[in-house]
């Protein structure tokens, strides 16, 4: 093995062993934080849980009404695929 191809191992397994910590320090760091949902907040943390649960229902978006288009769709298909993998939001 050349001696280049050994530093660029040491030096793959430097980032990757430097990525793994810096995961572990976030997931440390995530440890007490709580997830809050605005319940009056109709038109921003409510609306994506809504959505994420007609969704889950297999209702689609659900009802088609003045609040269906406001924000994009992305969000609520992942609250809805990480409540499916029983994962936490926030760690996902």
């Amino acid at each position: 093995m050349s001696a280049t191809l050994k530093t660029e191992r040491r030096r793959f397994v430097f980032f990757l062993g430097l990525c793994c910590a810096m995961v572990a320090v976030k997931f440390l760091l995530l440890q007490d934080q709580r997830l809050i949902v605005l319940g009056d907040a109709r038109y921003d943390s409510r609306l994506f849980i809504d959505l994420a649960h007609s969704i889950s229902k297999g209702r689609w978006f659900g009802p088609y009404d003045e609040r269906t288009l406001i924000k994009g769709p992305f969000y609520p298909l992942w609250i809805a695929a990480v409540h499916y993998l029983h994962a936490p939001l926030l760690t996902a």
